[in-house]
């Protein structure tokens, strides 16, 4: 079916996910500062810890096949419940190897106390590889406000049921429980609402088990896209890991603090970074003019709008530490301020993510995440023994700096995109003068530490000829419309 596709429906789309996923992150917040006040800190440091085994785990019940999926549903919607047929078949089998994996590493990883705890979260992956499946259709047809919806109900149910199990005594394995129960509960919230074509629907594709030639096909696709996936599992989450093997859970649970924060900071990025992938997908079919046009005034528009973001959040993260959590966590100050501008660099890494995704440009994505974290592991083994959580934090920034310069490339070089590298340089040296005239004034007159970095930053801007108006476009405007749907 053809017709025009424009930024009103990206917007559409971003700005109705968003309320529901600030609602997702503010809720995660409180589950997490409601945790800091009743366990200790390495209770809290093991809860951390399992979060993070989960999050590595799961993107994988696909092993990578989702990124395909969503651009085939928004490029090729026509048989839609054969492929979703085909993709749960392969994706179940692959969700209960990753949960009895999970199970057996935490034999000797854990502590046996926790042990309990990880095997709820083990058994999560069963209803976690059916949900992917459908999200990502969802994302694919662009009803990204369905998934966000499902996020903040199993996020108040996470909220209300974790709380309450520690206040009753069950500990980590009453909160794991509750995770699990949430996560079953997402699976059926998805049942109801979803509305997608049953595999036997009337009128429907019958659609069975894979035949033969469908399974050869979809492992095909499967060693580029998984190791995308796993290499950027493993930078999202290596950070808590080393800790907890460097040092220890208690300093996982002050670094958790720091990254709880970062988290809740990338929220709205994956959300636009997910939205815009199928528009995207499009676009470089049908308009190759444009889609390169873009990158260099989504880069301009996200780096110098986030910029002054960063530097608010630098310059209030002691004083907020110290209001939000207890005194023994108020230390994470510096961990959190190293995080902010990492987070800003993943945001647009994760959009960039999808300009590469929607060229079909996968080897050139996984290089760049390889290549970042190489350099991440590097960072980690130096600095953590020796500084332990800040050098983790320290870890991630270098992380996104590798990502986004790499991809940067990759735009100059295939895409024949110009000016990213001194758009890039003068946007890093504003930055740069920023942050120093911020710690600067801290010694000095600290209220005035804010408002003097940001006359620095935007005289910086001025000075370097990065203030003309096309630069300071959000990203999202910076996409022309019409786009044209394909058949």
């Amino acid at each position: 079916m053809n017709g025009s596709f424009g930024i009103r429906r990206v917007l559409a789309n971003l700005g109705a996910a968003t309320v529901a996923r600030i609602g997702a992150a503010l809720l995660s917040m409180t589950l997490f500062w409601g945790l800091s006040h009743l366990l200790g800190a390495t209770e809290l440091g093991g809860f951390a810890l399992l979060m993070s085994l989960f999050a590595l785990l799961q993107g994988l019940p696909l092993l990578g096949l989702h990124v395909p999926l969503t651009r085939e549903v928004a490029t090729r919607p026509g048989d839609l419940a054969e492929r979703l047929a085909h993709h749960r078949w392969f994706a179940m089998p692959v969700a209960l190897v990753l949960g009895l994996s999970l199970a057996a590493y935490g034999r000797w990883a854990v502590e046996p106390s926790l042990y309990p705890a990880l095997l709820a979260v083990a058994a999560a992956m069963l209803p976690t590889g059916a949900t992917l499946v459908t999200e990502t259709a969802l994302i694919g047809q662009e009803r990204v406000r369905i998934v966000a919806a499902v996020s903040v109900a199993e996020g108040a149910w996470r909220l209300v049921a974790s709380l309450s199990a520690v206040a009753l005594g069950g500990g980590l394995t009453g909160v794991a429980v509750a995770f699990l129960i949430g996560r079953c509960m997402a699976w059926g919230l998805y049942r109801l609402w979803a509305g997608l074509p049953a595999p036997d629907g009337p009128g429907r594709s019958q659609a069975r088990r894979p035949t033969a030639a469908q399974w050869r096909a979809l492992w095909r696709q499967v060693p580029v896209y998984l190791g995308i996936v796993a290499v950027a599992a493993l930078g999202a989450r290596l950070d808590v890991l080393a800790l907890s093997r460097l040092v220890g859970l208690d300093e996982v649970a002050r670094y958790a603090v720091a990254a709880r924060l970062y988290e809740a900071a990338l929220m709205l990025p994956t959300l636009a970074a997910l939205v815009v992938l199928p528009p995207l997908s499009r676009q470089f079919n049908v308009d190759r003019a444009a889609f390169v046009a873009n990158v260099p005034r989504v880069v301009g528009g996200i780096l110098l709008w986030g910029l002054p973001i960063v530097i608010v959040g630098a310059g209030a993260m002691p004083w907020l530490i110290r209001l939000v959590f207890p005194p023994a966590l108020a230390d994470a100050a510096p961990m959190a301020r190293v995080l902010l501008p990492a987070a800003l660099l993943a945001a647009l890494d994760m959009i960039l993510a999808s300009w590469m995704q929607a060229a079909r440009a996968q080897n050139a994505d996984l290089r760049s995440l390889s290549w970042a974290l190489l350099a991440m592991v590097v960072t980690l083994l130096v600095l953590v023994p020796r500084i332990g959580a800040l050098g983790a934090a320290i870890a991630m920034l270098v992380q996104m700096v590798v990502r986004v310069v790499s991809r940067a490339a990759w735009a100059r070089q295939t895409l024949r995109v110009q000016g990213l590298g001194p758009l890039l340089a003068g946007i890093a040296l504003a930055a740069s003068i920023a942050m120093a005239v911020l710690l600067a004034c801290e010694r000095w007159q600290p209220m005035l530490a804010i408002p003097a970095a940001l006359i620095a930053y935007g005289v910086a801007i001025v000075c370097l000829g990065l203030s003309h108006p096309a630069q300071w476009r959000t990203a999202l405007r910076g996409m022309p419309s019409p786009w044209t749907r394909t058949p």
